[in-house]
């Protein structure tokens, strides 16, 4: 994105267009992440990442269009969105009271946090230069660097964190059972 920043690019390869490609990879495998978590089944999972990427591309399609057309992009956009949070919150979470109670809390935490951040990112659009302008274009790419950051860090936070406690637990699960068993 810098190179494309300073122009080190062809002229039709901009951050827009990068931005939308990392989102194009990095969402549908956390889609696909939660949907495993939540022990979905497989058409489930397919609908959400399918879900998912065309919310994505629709998204891209607003910020290279302009005029009636730019916002019916957006609109069915943010529509998608709902439906996925509809399939995270709804269809994820009553597949995912069958997983264990960790994948289970596991899913509600990461669930939270993605379906937190994604949607304030329509409304940051909303508010940048191709919306009602009270974001300037920096203005708008650092909102943007933030949220990524948040939501992919955040979300390898949670999984790392989780996955500490979870090894520390059976740990010191493990050398009780050990200790007892040699008293």
């Amino acid at each position: 994105m810098t190179a494309a920043t300073l122009g080190m690019l062809p002229s039709v390869i901009d951050v827009e267009l990068l931005r939308f490609a990392d989102w194009m990879i990095s969402t549908p495998i956390i889609t696909y992440y939660l949907g495993l978590l939540a022990d979905a089944d497989s058409s489930t999972r397919a609908v959400a990442v399918g879900t998912n990427v065309l919310m994505i591309a629709l998204g891209y399609v607003f910020t290279i269009l302009s005029g009636p057309l730019q916002w019916v992009a957006f609109g069915v956009s943010l529509l998608l969105f709902v439906g996925l949070v509809y399939l995270f919150i709804r269809t994820f979470g009553q597949a995912s009271v069958g997983a264990s109670r960790t994948a289970h809390s596991l899913f509600i935490s990461t669930r939270d946090l993605t379906v937190t951040v994604w949607a304030v990112y329509p409304v940051v659009y909303l508010l940048g230069p191709l919306g009602a302008g009270v974001l300037q274009a920096g203005d708008l790419d650092f909102t943007v660097v933030v949220l990524d950051l948040t939501a992919k860090v955040g979300l390898m936070s949670i999984i790392l964190l989780r996955q500490y406690e979870l090894n520390r637990f059976i740990s010191r699960d493990a050398t009780s059972v050990g200790s007892t068993a040699d008293d």
